[in-house]
């Protein structure tokens, strides 16, 4: 029995192990797996690090005729910025319709002696110069480029300051209210000599007047007023008109030629007098005036032409206080703020023959800047003060300052103390402009009205990855 047992046990051990060897055998080790074939094909491009040119490139050239001044660096750093590499700026270029090779010149790796493309020197065509604007343009990188640096950014506020300096300096010193209309040298306030002219012209020595009668009787005279001021008419004789106004002087002729032909004070004939050419007169324009002398106008020209003709009063001369002269009287006083400011020409008259037009110093002038619409110097009269000021100026902006405005003073003579000169003074305003009716300007004041600032309390900031950043208005009880 053991035997029969141990037999069959060796013939069970036999069997596996030659089940085992024979398994062995049928399945030898899997060798390590072949890594695939590439695909054929150019070999991967490397990717060149960004490079600042040394010649100029197309990118300066087109970007200065956008009227953005940029550099190779600061496209270069916009490049960086950007985070795109050579292949990409390629590919959007290509995409865009442009020429892909335009980006070279900012990546390293261009052969020896191979012009950079886009570059000045490499004789880059202005349409590629263009499209490479625009290109950049597309991607954002000319606008990144022409971004201000810091240092920049201070230089162009400070420059803002000189010029905002200066224009005060020019409100101050040069800027006189109505200066520039009669700098202007033009002609357009010259009278218009053709056309009717008004009832109220007086007739003087050297015009010309048409005499027509119809009806009953026919007749036609060409009637010249000569040097005594009168006209002589055949049948009638000698009469004076000058110093008449043209209706006057008409009715004076009905009446006295009604005596000779009876039709024209039955009513069978009617008179018409117009006024055929219109004399000259001589005017002298004297005292504060950039050109002094006699001026030779026609007789529809007011004070305010001859004035022009004179080129106007200086800027030490008076706007308000204009005189006019005739026959050795004071006739009228003009002031010219009512034509220039409120085109006001009631007190415009008409020169005549010898009047003296006399313009003297101003005696009050203060200059005023800063949040008025017309910022300048004004010419005050007596009894005239801040309010009136501020009028002339046209009204303070909405952005100005309701709290003080400065008035910067040369101290009086019998005030002044060694360093004391000058003093700064604040107005306070309270947010009402009448406080200030109180303060006397005296002259040569120099009035500041100050602006608000930028700064906006109730604005919060959204930025980020939203549909629309940007800054919008706080409420109260606002959340998150």
């Amino acid at each position: 029995m053991i035997a029969k047992f141990l037999q069959r046990v060796g013939t069970a051990i036999v069997g596996v192990t030659m089940v085992v060897g024979t398994a062995v055998a049928q399945n030898p080790p899997t060798p390590p797996p072949t890594p695939p074939t590439p695909p054929a094909g150019p070999p991967p491009v490397q990717q060149l690090p960004v490079v600042t040119p040394a010649a100029p490139t197309a990118a300066q050239a087109a970007a200065a005729a956008m009227g953005k001044n940029v550099s190779n660096e600061q496209i270069t750093d916009a490049i960086k910025k950007s985070g795109l590499n050579q292949s990409q700026i390629q590919d959007k270029l290509k995409s865009a319709g442009y020429d892909p090779s335009l980006a070279d010149p900012f990546f390293a790796g261009q052969r020896a002696g191979q012009p950079a493309a886009g570059g000045a020197a490499g004789g880059q065509p202005a349409a590629s110069a263009d499209a490479f604007a625009k290109a950049l343009s597309a991607l954002g990188l000319l606008d990144a480029a022409s971004a201000q640096k810091p240092e920049e950014k201070k230089q162009e506020k400070a420059d803002e300051t000189e010029k905002a300096n200066r224009e005060r300096s020019a409100a101050r010193s040069g800027g006189v209210f109505g200066k520039s209309i009669f700098a202007a040298g033009t002609s357009v306030f010259d009278p218009v000599t053709a056309g009717p002219v008004d009832p109220s012209y007086r007739v003087g020595v050297g015009d010309q007047l048409q005499l027509i009668v119809t009806g009953q009787v026919e007749l036609a005279y060409a009637l010249d007023v000569r040097r005594d001021g009168t006209v002589v008419i055949p049948q009638v004789g000698q009469i004076t008109l000058a110093g008449l106004t043209l209706d006057g002087a008409r009715a004076l002729l009905k009446s006295r030629m009604g005596k000779s032909y009876s039709g024209l004070a039955s009513g069978e004939a009617q008179l018409d007098l117009t006024l055929s050419r219109i004399r000259s007169n001589v005017v002298f324009v004297i005292g504060e005036v950039e050109l002094p002398g006699s001026y030779q106008v026609n007789a529809l020209s007011t004070v305010f032409h001859a004035l022009v003709r004179a080129g106007g009063p200086t800027v030490r001369g008076s706007f308000r206080t204009v005189q006019i002269r005739r026959g050795g009287t004071l006739l009228r006083t003009v002031d010219l703020y009512d034509y220039l400011l409120r085109g006001d020409a009631s007190n415009d008259i008409r020169t005549e023959q010898g009047d003296v037009i006399f313009v003297p110093l101003n005696t009050r002038a203060v200059a005023v800047t800063g949040a008025v619409r017309r910022p300048g110097i004004f010419e005050l009269k007596n009894g005239e003060g801040f309010d009136d000021l501020v009028g002339f100026a046209g009204g303070l902006l909405a952005t100005a300052s309701f709290d003080i405005v400065q008035v910067d003073r040369v101290v009086p003579p019998a005030q002044r103390q060694p360093g004391f000169d000058r003093v700064r003074i604040d107005v306070p305003l309270h947010g009402d402009l009448a406080a200030a009716k109180s303060f006397q300007l005296q002259d040569a004041d120099q009035l500041t009205v100050l602006a608000i600032g930028d700064m906006r309390r109730n604005v919060v900031t959204v930025a980020g990855s939203v549909f629309q950043p940007g800054e919008f208005e706080m409420t109260k009880g606002m959340t998150l």
